[in-house]
């Protein structure tokens, strides 16, 4: 089940898809078609970093949830109040079911997965860490898979584990070759290894995204730090 706030990415995609297909005419040139399909690469990547963006809109929005739902009740004897103004922090409590991070054993993947992702946004990285390892043993398949996999170096990056966050962005690169993050983890994977003065090896993997993904945005972006 994905997150309603996901719900115009899903409706864009299919458009995309008829925007950008190739033509099916013999007139098209080879050159015209590796166009057509570099411009449907990169529109699925702004598509992926628009449903970035609304996933950390909506972490925040479960923050503040959390937090209000946590703030100390006005005492029933200071005021009159009716039952239905009684009951209405229990309705609020119960519209909020992933608190302090923790999950049922009813929690979808896209719970699961959206509460990984509100601990990284929170910089609650080792719970972060927790959520979508839980997530990748368990939906390995999942739309989502790549990504977890991807924030998942991310947390580690954040916590300065760099031997962790290299296995995860390398394991986001092979298992997921045709995902959109793969860009985005060969360019962090790169940064990883500078820091880790690995120089050699970061111009390599430099080299495979550049070569492998030359027109996508982390490319573009490898250049620009040069």
């Amino acid at each position: 089940m994905r997150s309603p706030l996901l719900l115009p990415i899903l409706v864009l995609l299919p458009l995309a898809g008829c925007t950008l297909a190739p033509p099916t005419s013999g007139g098209v040139s080879s050159a015209e078609l590796t166009r057509l399909q570099a411009e449907q690469a990169g529109l699925a990547q702004r598509l992926d970093q628009i449903e970035d963006r609304l996933l950390l809109i909506e972490a925040r929005l479960r923050d503040q949830q959390r937090q209000m739902s946590q703030l100390p009740e006005q005492p029933v004897a200071e005021k009159v109040t009716s039952p239905r103004e009684i009951t209405a922090p229990a309705a609020t409590a119960a519209a909020a079911p992933l608190v302090e991070g923790k999950l049922d054993q009813r929690s979808s993947p896209t719970e699961i997965y959206l509460q990984a992702f509100s601990d990284y946004a929170a910089g609650r990285f080792e719970a972060a860490i927790s959520g979508f390892g839980t997530f990748l043993a368990s939906y390995p398949n999942n739309d989502y898979a790549a990504n977890a996999q991807y924030w998942l170096g991310e947390c580690h990056f954040s916590l300065e584990q760099y031997d962790r966050a290299l296995a995860a962005f390398q394991a986001v690169v092979s298992d997921y070759p045709r995902g959109s993050k793969a860009p985005d983890a060969l360019w962090k994977m790169a940064q990883v290894q500078m820091k880790t003065n690995q120089r050699e090896a970061a111009e390599q993997t430099l080299r495979q995204l550049r070569g492998t993904y030359p027109d996508s945005a982390a490319a573009r972006k490898s250049l620009q730090a040069e």
